[in-house]
């Protein structure tokens, strides 16, 4: 991976809502809020319940290894994968499943699951659809019941953040000194993500009020909040450590240094999630307007017709991949055009590498396909 997004491998284009236009069922928003399963069902076509119910097993791409409870998946219903180390944690909304040297082990049943924190071996934080679930050296402990935990991260040393939302509010809870509580400089603000870049800070979003770069070594009264008023919708820290902003209407927004510089302004919808691949391009997902891919001198608009791209992701050697609400498969760029890796009838919302090299793709409905 040619940068590092810290929320991709648990699917930074996640749906915040569903309308209807013109009949069909579209995606309109992103964040940090989940859907509930009934609202991820209404994504899929009658054609594709159908085509899933009578022929998952007829696929293009044999040759993937198809995953799932059969294996020692939790569930089929992917929410996110995150690769730590060798390790590669699968969350989805039966429960929380670990592969380690491919093979599976049952971390937490049940729960639907948003997130997984790693300190160790033995101590492992789970962000749930109930609460944060802290398991060490066998032992489950949960905190903040009632509370749909999206993320959790390391916020210095000794502390963790989490993003917890409770009727349609959504706040960040410090855990210090064996307690949970509000972290004061964001009560009075409505948080929709944190995103952690290498630096060890935490970049909070505020709902349509920009974003707050937060540094454990410092006082929050010099926290800076950058952007405020423009509704930030993606989140990008490349290998130069630039970051990069996607906006609702007004396009992307990178920093370096001490300088914003505006680009993509043609891109009236929302920037769902922003890569670079191997060889330096910027790729940029929209909730309407398909793929922008910026070549150095121009953007050129990919996939339009297809309006909404859920997933967009860079594996091993800078390989783009795709998948979309419209067009389902998991795609790859050849410079050309799109090659598909996985033809299945349900959209992926999340891909991984692992330690080989080899992909890991999620399924909203079918588990996972793990490249040979």
């Amino acid at each position: 991976m040619n940068g590092t997004d810290y929320t991709m491998a648990s699917g930074e284009s996640r749906i915040a809502r569903i309308a209807s236009e013109a009949g069909e069922t579209r995606l309109v928003s992103v964040g940090s809020t989940r859907t509930t399963w009934l609202a991820r069902c209404e994504l899929l076509t009658a054609k594709a319940v159908i085509a899933l119910i009578l022929c998952t097993a007829g696929v293009e791409a044999a040759a993937w290894r198809h995953v799932t409870e059969a294996e020692g998946l939790a569930g089929r219903q992917i929410q996110f994968i995150k690769r730590c180390g060798d390790d590669i944690w699968v969350g989805t909304l039966q429960g929380l499943t670990v592969f380690r040297n491919g093979k599976p082990t049952s971390v937490l049943k049940g729960d639907a699951t948003w997130d997984v924190l790693p300190l160790a071996n033995d101590d492992v934080w789970i962000g749930t659809g109930n609460g944060v679930v802290r398991q060490t050296r066998g032992a489950s402990k949960r905190s903040l019941p009632g509370e749909s935990v999206g993320r959790i991260l390391p916020f210095g040393a000794k502390t963790v953040w989490a993003l917890c939302t409770k009727e349609d509010r959504s706040r960040v809870m410090e855990f210090s000194a064996g307690t949970w509580q509000p972290v004061p400089a964001f009560k009075k603000a409505t948080v929709t993500n944190m995103h952690p870049t290498r630096n060890g800070n935490i970049w909070v979003v505020l709902k349509a009020d920009g974003i707050v770069e937060a540094n454990p070594a410092q006082e929050p009264a010099k926290w800076i909040h950058h952007q405020r008023g423009f509704n930030i919708t993606a989140f990008y820290e490349d290998e130069e450590q630039r970051v990069w902003c996607g906006t609702w209407a007004r396009g992307i927004l990178m920093h370096e240094g001490d300088t914003w510089t505006r680009t993509l302004q043609q891109e009236d919808g929302a920037v769902t999630a922003i890569r670079k691949d191997g060889k330096g391009n910027v790729w940029a997902a929209t909730n309407d307007r398909g793929l922008w891919q910026y070549d150095g001198t121009k953007w050129i608009n990919h996939l339009k017709e297809e309006g909404t791209i859920n997933m967009l992701e860079v594996a091993t050697g800078g390989r783009v991949l795709v998948s979309s609400q419209s067009v389902c498969s998991l795609r790859q760029w050849n410079g050309k055009g799109w090659d598909v890796l996985v033809d299945v009838p349900t959209m992926f919302l999340t891909t991984v590498y692992d330690s080989n090299g080899k992909v890991w793709a999620g399924n909203i409905l079918d588990g996972l396909y793990i490249e040979p």
